[in-house]
């Protein structure tokens, strides 16, 4: 086993009650967060659905969505990332921040999570879905 330490990348997260704060994810080389100008375009777009919603995060990745839903107001924020490293460190960070009983990240594939959330009767006002650059996992998921 390789016993390197991962690197690490960092994202800033743009407004809201955590602005400012940074977030780190390990840098696997299978992921990245996205630009900071596409987020906050897509959170203002959100913000006034975004105050005490239920938003769940598909593919959730680093989990830079999921920090930006709470931080603007999400009541709850729910991710799904079926790697494992990402997961916990978004769950660690959520715990760090303060913020573990608003935001989580299930560590499991987005296909056994899906009817999973539908049998357990959790219902989200928001859904986001942002999976890897792979063919058909959009239409797939939906």
């Amino acid at each position: 086993m390789d016993n390197k330490p991962v690197r690490q990348m960092e994202f800033t997260i743009i407004a809201g009650s955590l602005k400012g704060r940074t977030i780190t994810a390990p840098d696997l080389g299978i992921t990245r967060p996205p630009l900071s100008r596409l987020r906050r375009s897509i959170f203002d777009f959100l913000m006034p659905y975004l105050d005490g919603c239920s938003y769940l995060d598909l593919f959730s990745g680093t989990g830079s969505y999921l920090f930006e839903a709470v931080s603007r107001g999400a009541k709850l924020a729910v991710g799904v990332e079926q790697e494992s490293r990402l997961a916990d460190a978004i769950n660690r960070q959520a715990k760090t921040l303060g913020i573990a009983d608003n935001l989580s990240c299930r560590r499991e594939d987005v296909f056994t999570a899906i009817p999973a959330l539908h049998a357990s009767r959790q219902r989200f006002d928001i859904i986001m879905m942002a999976p890897p650059q792979y063919i058909g996992l959009v239409d797939q998921t939906l």
